[in-house]
């Protein structure tokens, strides 16, 4: 049927029709077990109401447009995919202590006719595991029901429902209300042996990407060149696109650690910062690198990245030998070492105190040193980085040094550089893993690479 998905036991991404998911239905069913588990812990520990039933209600997201009829790219709520692993629009989902209950907007025979059909109901429920499929208009009349009943909880993200003027009353009238975000976080935070087998692939990708586009940019004139580059490198390897706005900044504007323009000119020594990733059935790799325009590292571009390369490895160093390992412990170890570091390949004007040191490169490195990755680029927002990593989960190590070009406190050819290397870590039962080490990463690798 025009547009059908494949879809059989092992599961379906509307996102990438031609490739069929690998996850089982079972591993949503247990994802949602334990989402569970988590909700009725914290029932009994702090709400102490052992005859409330509870409801858990999740909702995906819907289809924005840019202009009529020009629909953004469509991405499904990581959380509802987490758990069902559905990727149609508009879907709902609602968990109870019995019964989990799938609410998705079956297609007209217009919108058939322009968009292509949905899998049936009966597919739905086989690839997901969830126990029932109905329409949404059925969504709002059974969570009223839950809601009429005396010693209803429901969890929820408040964040979801805003400005949801039918549904959001209903929720906000039940008895008791649990925050869901946090609980989906901590399940999310550690991967699977299939979410782990998920990373490797999308960061072997990026990784690849990430080289070929280098490879390709030897005398490169314009920033969005390499946007394109970068897109396609990662497209044609079976990633669905990048997993964000790529950051492609030349010269002095790598300076700008957020810059996503990437509209404008390069010059011959100037050196471009990529970081860029790719999305792999909603897994997403997150890869910084730096290039020279020319092929070659000018004098002091070469001693800055190279003394940031030193940081880099003795970080990874540090990540697979300290135990208990903590992303903030990760960080504060990490403004040590571009002190010590910096202090010896002498970019400062003057020698500093341990004190200035830290002051100054603070200043340098003003972002932290690491974040969660997974499903989302910055991934599992409400866990802490104060905790200690288990295995299974996933995280980045990215040390920056950023030179504005009015920096008076750093020699002056060091002015106007700005470097970030960037790789994906997944904690092992021994150590790590740099899941992104294929990604060409030192100076004269890049320089060898930039020749062939």
């Amino acid at each position: 049927m025009l547009g059908r998905t494949a879809v059989g036991r092992r599961g379906f991404s509307l996102g990438a029709p031609l490739r069929q998911a690998n996850v089982t239905s079972e591993e949503f069913s247990g994802r949602r077990e334990l989402l569970m588990e988590s909700l009725l812990r914290e029932k009994a520990k702090n709400l102490k109401n052992d005859a409330a039933s509870m409801t858990a209600v999740l909702k995906g997201r819907a289809k924005t447009f840019s202009a009529p009829d020009v629909p953004h790219p469509f991405r499904q709520c990581s959380n509802f995919r987490y758990l069902t692993g559905v990727t149609l629009p508009n879907s709902r989902l609602v968990l109870t202590e019995t019964e989990a209950v799938l609410f998705v907007e079956p297609r007209t025979k217009h919108e058939q006719l322009w968009d292509g059909d949905i899998p049936t109901f009966g597919e739905l429920a086989q690839t997901s595991g969830v126990d029932r499929v109905l329409p949404l208009k059925e969504f709002e009349n059974f969570i009223a029901c839950r809601t009429a009943q005396n010693n209803s909880i429901f969890a929820f993200d408040v964040k979801q429902f805003e400005g949801d003027h039918s549904a959001g009353p209903i929720l906000a009238s039940s008895s008791s209300m649990l925050p869901i975000a946090d609980h989906i976080d901590k399940l999310r935070c550690v991967k699977s042996p299939f979410e782990q087998e998920m990373m490797r692939r999308t960061c072997k990708i990026g990784a690849a990407a990430m080289n070929d586009t280098i490879r390709g940019s030897k005398g490169v004139k314009l920033e969005n060149e390499i946007v394109g580059r970068l897109e396609f490198e990662a497209r044609r390897r079976g990633a669905a696109g990048l997993a964000y706005p790529p950051v492609v900044a030349a010269g002095n504007r790598a300076n700008t650690i957020h810059y996503i323009d990437a509209n404008l000119t390069t010059k011959e020594n100037d050196c471009v910062l990529i970081d860029a990733g790719c999305d792999l059935d909603n897994y997403v790799s997150d890869i910084t690198r730096c290039f020279p325009v020319s092929g070659q590292f000018t004098a002091a571009q070469r001693v800055l990245y190279e003394g940031l390369d030193f940081v880099h490895q003795e970080l990874i160093n540090y990540a697979q030998e300290i135990r208990p390992l903590k992303l903030n412990d990760l960080y504060f170890h990490m403004l040590s070492l571009l002190g010590v570091t910096f202090q010896e390949i002498g970019i400062f004007k003057r020698s500093l105190s341990e004190s200035d040191l830290i002051t100054h490169c603070d200043r340098l490195c003003p972002h932290h040193v690491s974040h969660y990755l997974g499903m989302d680029v910055h991934d599992t927002a409400t866990v802490p980085r104060t905790i200690d990593l288990q295995p299974g989960v996933c995280f980045t190590i990215e040390p920056g040094v950023y030179v504005r070009a009015d920096n008076q406190d750093v020699r002056e050819e060091f002015r106007g550089i700005g470097f970030r290397i960037e790789d994906d870590i997944l904690v092992t039962e021994t150590g790590i893993e740099v899941l992104t080490s294929d990604a060409v990463r030192s100076a004269s690798g890049i320089e060898d690479l930039m020749r062939l």
